[in-house]
């Protein structure tokens, strides 16, 4: 039996079972006889019971005492122990039953210390390739140059991952031997290990392509530099002559503004310059799109494509956006064949079903969509296929019926409603994004951005100042952009890190706060959505809580963002500082006091800092500029640093949750540490609780921190119609059965208990500890369920009625 229980886990050295259990069936069987002598309760008691048990007890002790081990258990885990092994004596199933709580502990403790090194990891290499990498290939001269810095740059960061993982290794081999749980532990480690190795060889493949992303977008950039430099140029030769015919005359500083912005609008159109970038219309392209993917809808399409419906302006999320009315019972839907009984209540079912169905997809695509336009990206046609198959992918998963048992199809008709109307809402959102981008990123957005180092060259012109303070300027106004946009690219790792260690639990940490704000927000649809769709929700609900967080202002303070983003640029600064006085420092020998000698060792400090990705590109107009002092020029810039910092402070404190555009965005990357797997209990629908997505593969299957009754999930009785409030972890240690469509004659019956031969990956522990909060839930919305499912009312035991939401969330507390 022993040989059998190890073939099923895959575990090749184990042969006897003494090899699982220190057990020797001579010296460890006692023979109990009965308690009493003759039949109670006139019957004396049996003194040699006692005697037995205080043999065993004594042996119990002394081998616990004489046992050579490098760990011992704590009091409260050998009861763990104890616990775990007499469920699995009960159930005699030790391959599926004997998964003991410790290991659950055990692989927990180890998870979050793997999730901390792994993190450690990553932010090493985000943070190498936005600042060291660019900083490197920033100050390549040429195209030649590039491609040799580049190949530098991805042997160096493969060797520098390589030492990493060495290091983490050693870092988890010093945490298991501290762990109490060291015995237990030890069965993951080299696998943990194996998972680091392939993290860095990912790691090492994603850097060498971000880098190459960066390579290339710096030789696009410098073209864009060379046209925006020349613009640049004529700007600051129209502003010279103006102000040279304006010197001699005293205007004030609003009369200056005032003069300059009257000659800026045609000194632009001068130039030719238009605030769109060409491109062929969104509307188009997605026309063409759906035509191509949905050839056999074409006929529904036509006639109807983007005809002229100003609601689409004003439509803001696609949930809840299509009604039942909507829905037509022979068009939409159609009954699966065999089922009777499908009047008009039933068609009144299907209608609300269908359109909880389409909204659980419309969350998915509200929710790609906030965090599409949350970042500062031009319209790609690979979002429209993604959003198009996600579509498609739903209905066809409900069709399947694998994971529901809804009573009817979804027909093609429905769905090329819902892909032309999905596709007029994204055709109107994505050319507003695509409008915002052009607005920022044209030639003449980049020249609009130069008009206040225009100006300042205007006026001090006009005032007559030195060439060292117009050199002066020219760098503060460079500075402050380079500055700005590194900062801006580093903050999204720091959001993450912040957002991470919120939630020490990580993901039972993250539900448990989801399951409190769903008990106090009282609103049913919430729940609803949570219960269909759990990552989704949980991806929605991240996002809110870390705009939230970062963006909150409480009273005259500072947000969380602009705090991040002030420790970044103080940093910076400091550096700037030092970089300043090198350069002056060096400049002081005869014969380079010149301020392109100024720029080269300036530079030259900033590159081996790598503090701040700088070009000598950037510093165009102040190596133009005759400085007859560097000496002072120097001590101008010093002089004014603390106010230029200031400058760029403000910038990171007028930003919020609606006007933020990260570069690139931090929820992703924070629901894949927190949430990770994103499987769910067949039976009620819970999340698999662990964070790393592929942690059945390393022979730790789904498991769940709690479960729920099964009629949340839209399990029924079969004669009574009735909504189920038993739980799936307690149902799978009776003789209960179960089918998927109970009015389908076909399917077979299963029994509960025997899941795993259906679901070899999920581990349901048997259990009669059932969750308050979700007895909770039954009795608040039993009604909300019973019209969600289209079923009668359950049979809720009355003890389920005296829970209050108090009690309800203090319960999730206890759960472990």
């Amino acid at each position: 039996m022993t040989q059998e229980a190890a073939g099923e886990e895959n575990i090749a050295d184990i042969n006897a079972f003494s090899q699982v259990i220190d057990f020797d069936s001579e010296a460890n069987v006692w023979y109990f006889s009965d308690l009493w002598y003759g039949d109670p309760p006139m019957a004396p008691a049996n003194p040699g019971y006692s005697k037995c048990v205080t043999r065993v007890k004594d042996a119990l002790f002394s081998d616990s005492s004489m046992t050579q081990r490098e760990t011992y258990l704590t009091i409260t885990d050998t009861i763990s122990r104890i616990e775990d092994l007499w469920i699995g004596i009960l159930k005699d199933d030790f391959v599926f039953s004997f998964r003991n709580s410790l290991e659950v502990k055990a692989y927990n403790s180890m998870e979050r210390q793997c999730q901390s090194l792994t993190w450690t990891l990553e932010k090493y290499v985000l943070e190498f390739i936005r600042s060291e990498a660019k900083s490197m290939l920033v100050n390549c001269l040429n195209d030649n140059d590039l491609e040799n810095a580049f190949s530098n740059i991805v042997t160096r960061v493969a060797i520098e991952i390589e030492q990493q993982v060495t290091s983490l290794c050693n870092d988890l081999d010093s945490f298991v031997e501290r762990s109490t749980l060291k015995d237990v532990m030890i069965q993951w480690t080299q696998s943990k290990k194996t998972r680091f190795k392939l993290l860095a060889e990912n790691l090492v493949l994603k850097a060498k392509t971000d880098i190459s992303n960066t390579k290339e977008e710096i030789k696009i950039q410098r073209l864009k530099i060379t046209e925006q430099t020349n613009h640049e140029r004529e700007i600051n030769e129209l502003a010279t002559n103006l102000a040279v015919k304006m010197q001699g005359k005293t205007p004030d500083r609003d009369k200056l503004e005032g003069d300059f912005n009257q000659f800026w609008n045609s000194w632009i159109n001068q130039l030719g310059l238009k605030d769109d970038i060409k491109f062929c219309s969104i509307a188009d392209q997605i026309e063409n799109l759906l035509y191509d993917k949905f050839p056999s809808d074409a006929a529904f399409f036509k006639g109807k494509w983007f005809k002229a419906d100003p609601s689409y302006d004003h439509l803001s999320k696609l949930e809840g956006s299509i009604s039942a009315h909507r829905i037509m019972p022979t068009e939409h839907f159609s009954r699966l064949s065999g089922l009777f009984g499908f009047g008009k209540e039933k068609t009144d079912n299907c209608r609300n079903q269908t359109v909880d169905i389409i909204n659980q997809t419309f969350r998915k695509i509200d929710s790609r969509l906030l965090e599409l336009y949350s970042q500062d990206i031009r319209f790609d046609m690979s979002y429209v296929t993604e959003i198009m198959n996600i579509i498609v992918n739903d209905i066809d998963d409900h069709n399947d019926h694998i994971t529901n048992d809804y009573k009817f199809n979804l027909l093609p008709p429905f769905r090329a409603m819902i892909v032309n109307h999905v596709a007029m809402h994204v055709s109107t959102f994505f050319t507003k994004l695509n409008e915002r981008y052009n607005k920022k990123h044209s030639p003449k957005s980049q020249i609009e951005m130069y008009k206040g180092t225009a100006l300042a060259l205007f006026i001090n012109l006009v005032e007559q100042k030195t060439e060292d303070v117009i050199a002066a300027g020219f760098f503060k106004e460079a500075m402050i952009k380079t500055i700005v946009e590194h900062v801006t690219e580093l903050l999204p790792i720091d959001i993450q890190e912040n957002i991470l260690l919120l939630f020490s639990n990580a993901k039972f940490g993250l539900m448990k706060d989801i399951m409190v704000y769903l008990a106090n927000a009282n609103k049913f649809e919430e729940y609803k959505a949570f219960i269909k769709d759990p990552t989704t929700f949980a991806k929605t609900w991240i996002t809110k809580l870390t705009n939230e967080v970062m963006f909150e202002r409480k009273g005259k303070g500072e947000t969380k963002y602009a705090d991040l983003a002030k420790s970044r640029v103080h940093q910076i600064f400091c550096h700037l500082r030092e970089s300043i006085q090198e350069a002056n420092e060096n400049c002081t020998k005869p014969g380079h006091s010149n301020v392109k000698h100024w720029i080269d060792n300036f530079l030259k400090h900033v590159a081996e800092t790598n503090y701040l990705p700088l070009s000598s590109d950037i510093l165009i107009h102040v190596q133009s500029r005759k400085v007859s002092d560097i000496g002072n020029f120097s001590k101008m810039l010093l002089d004014d640093l603390k106010n230029t910092e200031r400058i760029v402070l403000r910038t990171f404190q007028a930003t919020n949750g609606s006007t933020v555009q990260w570069n690139e965005s931090p929820i992703p990357k924070i629901m894949n540490r927190l949430w990770g797997c994103e499987a769910k209990c067949m039976f009620c629908y819970e999340p698999c609780k662990n964070t790393d997505k592929d942690h059945a593969s390393l022979g730790f299957p789904h498991q769940c921190i709690q479960h729920r009754p099964k009629g949340i999930r839209g399990f029924s009785w079969v004669r009574s119609d009735k909504l189920v409030v038993d739980f799936c972890n307690y149902s799978v240690s009776t003789e209960n059965m179960y089918k998927w469509h109970k009015d389908d004659e076909r399917e077979e019956w299963k029994y509960y208990k025997d899941y795993k031969k259906r679901h070899p990956d999920w581990d349901i522990l048997p259990s009669s500890d059932v969750s308050r909060y979700w007895m909770w839930v039954v009795c608040k919305y039993q009604h909300e369920f019973v019209k969600m499912y289209g079923i009668k009312l359950p049979d809720v035991p009355a003890h389920w009625w005296s829970i209050t939401k108090e009690q309800a969330i203090e319960s999730i507390s206890s759960t472990s």
